[in-house]
């Protein structure tokens, strides 16, 4: 409240009503549960391979134990990234929701530059942790490569890029 103007305010409140009326925090438990699941599942496959695969012999096509394995440490992993990427799509969405609310998507799109330089001179606070960032406007955490893949948010730059492009496209602003 105190780092913004009014403008700028006005999109992030409008992004944030967003992902409440998209129903993003449903689909974000969903996702969550459903990559639960896979990691059980995987868990499972783990075990049942390192204690010998239940019940089959490996005549009767009972197979290798290091296909299980190879499940068990892959099913996981890809089930997160899905979960990353619909949580980074729904930010997308919200972004648009807020530019439509507003019919001002350079107030968000000033505000996220705003956000961007003040990650880069402000460390995260003590509520900034991998579990609570899909909770914040922008992720808290900086880096490229492998690390976009597990981030909860699309980089900044993506996010404005979009903003502007919607801005000097008339119709879709408002």
């Amino acid at each position: 409240l105190r780092t913004m103007p009014r403008r700028e305010l006005r999109g992030v409140i409008a992004h944030e009503l967003s992902h409440i009326q998209n129903r993003d925090i449903l689909v974000a438990t969903v996702a969550a549960g459903l990559a639960g699941a896979v990691s059980l599942l995987a868990n499972v496959f783990q075990w049942g391979a390192l204690l010998g695969g239940g019940s089959q012999s490996d005549e009767e096509g009972g197979g290798s134990p290091f296909g299980g394995l190879i499940f068990a440490l892959v099913a996981p992993l890809g089930a997160s990234l899905i979960q990353f990427a619909i949580s980074r799509s729904r930010e997308f969405m919200a972004d648009a929701g807020a530019a439509q609310v507003t019919g001002d998507p350079e107030g968000l799109a000033l505000a996220l530059e705003r956000l961007g330089r003040l990650q880069e001179v402000v460390e995260p606070g003590p509520t900034a942790e991998p579990a609570t960032a899909s909770l914040m406007i922008a992720s808290p955490f900086t880096g490229g490569g492998l690390l976009r893949w597990f981030s909860t948010h699309p980089p900044l730059e993506a996010r404005i890029a979009r903003l502007r492009d919607r801005s000097r496209r008339p119709g879709l602003a408002a």
